[in-house]
């Protein structure tokens, strides 16, 4: 299991002060503890609630993580992803929120597409199915930011596109985006263009 940190900074009003002692007072048992067997480190520990502690001041806050950049754009490493974090923490529009999508733009701005794939199949692309029927005349189904899906053969270079109301959730076998051989990516190119 993965534990993640997450430094807030919260300026507290009076309805917080109790919250405030209560940390307060674990860290003067923490460090009680540390005055008494100075040989032997006692972990420390303090839970807080961060939507529960938000909620006293009637406000809320949506923590994005590492592992939701990387949802949208795999590859990257987590330094990466925590660049783009920043670079969307400075870049936040407060009446529109951060989306998903933003995210995946935030890292093609940093970072440039895929390898193998273009700029504009990277700004297009929304998900990319897997077809595994052997009787299947295609064997990529990729949906895009339009609404259009293409339709790849990859042995023989060929594609269709057809209007699609399906979405990457309506479809099983959804694959990373970092796992779509490089010529899918080409002949989707070819797509776009067309």
């Amino acid at each position: 299991m993965k534990h993640i940190t997450h430094t807030l900074s919260i300026d507290l009003d009076e309805a917080l002060e109790e919250e405030l002692d209560g940390v307060l007072g674990e860290i003067e048992g923490f460090l009680d503890g540390l005055r008494e067997r100075p040989w032997r480190i006692p972990p420390l520990r303090v839970v807080v609630d961060v939507p529960e502690l938000l909620a006293k001041s009637k406000r809320v806050a949506l923590i994005w993580t590492v592992e939701d950049v990387l949802a949208q754009r795999p590859g990257l490493s987590d330094d990466q992803a925590w660049q783009v974090l920043r670079h969307a923490a400075e870049h936040i529009e407060r009446d529109f929120g951060l989306k998903a999508e933003y995210l995946k733009e935030y890292a093609l701005q940093l970072f440039g597409p895929l390898p193998g794939m273009s700029y504009a199949v990277a700004t297009a692309i929304h998900a990319v199915c897997h077809i595994t029927a052997p009787d299947a005349k295609f064997d990529y189904q990729c949906f895009l930011t339009d609404c259009r899906c293409v339709l790849i053969r990859s042995e023989v270079g060929e594609h269709s596109i057809i209007p699609s109301t399906l979405t990457s959730d309506d479809v099983p076998h959804l694959i990373p985006l970092d796992q779509v051989p490089g010529n899918v990516y080409a002949i989707l190119a070819k797509a776009i263009a067309a």
